[in-house]
């Protein structure tokens, strides 16, 4: 009925706002111009195998929380330096190791950043936006959620674009400080947020 149909259209309206983003960056950058879906899909991959590395490693070494609802800030900022630690790595693989461009350091980030951002948002928000999206009573948290993707997109690929500044040999010491900085801040903003969803209650909806 008209429900079912409102519903879908909330559904594919998410979904356009997180992805066609996306779509639009690489058709208006030189990613189009020199053809780089490669870069873009090893990135995609890169994000799926560098979570499989966190989740069996987390799984194995790291003991959950035994309150499951208080924040324990020390041990959450303890996962997510691992976590950047480990896409730092999966990142400088990618980026010594992985398929060449012919558009320069400029289209391999920008290659790298968005298939990473991507694939993280496909695992993350696709089949949430497919259930929650549909649902019959319209809810702010998907709209979030789809402003989060893009926000990622950019997050990410300044983090690949740092990372890349870091395995250069010839660097300006004035630089490294700043490199380091935003490193940090990749690693720290998961942390805070949850801290605000978790303690402060404040999960960004209301201020939509």
């Amino acid at each position: 009925g008209s429900e079912e149909a409102m519903t879908f259209v909330h559904f594919l309206n998410v979904i356009a706002l997180a992805f066609v983003p996306s779509s639009i960056i690489y058709r208006a950058t030189r990613l189009s111009e020199y053809r780089a879906v490669n870069l873009c899909v090893w990135g995609g991959l890169a994000y799926v195998l560098t979570q499989l590395a966190k989740a069996l490693f987390m799984a194995t070494f790291v003991p959950l929380s035994e309150d499951s609802i208080a924040f324990d800030f020390i041990n959450e900022t303890l996962r997510e330096v691992f976590s950047t630690l480990v896409d730092l790595a999966g990142v400088y693989l990618l980026i010594s190791s992985g398929p060449t461009s012919n558009g320069g350091s400029e289209v391999r980030i920008m290659g790298i950043g968005l298939g990473w951002s991507t694939g993280r948002a496909l695992a993350s928000k696709l089949i949430p936006f497919w259930i929650g999206a549909r649902s019959l009573e319209f809810d702010w948290v998907h709209i979030r959620g789809a402003i989060e993707t893009n926000v990622d997109l950019l997050l990410i690929t300044g983090f690949v674009g740092v990372t890349w500044v870091i395995t250069r040999s010839k660097l300006d010491k004035r630089v490294v400080p700043f490199a380091y900085a935003l490193i940090a801040a990749y690693c720290i903003l998961p942390v805070i947020s949850r801290y605000l969803d978790v303690v402060v209650g404040l999960n960004g909806c209301a201020l939509l």
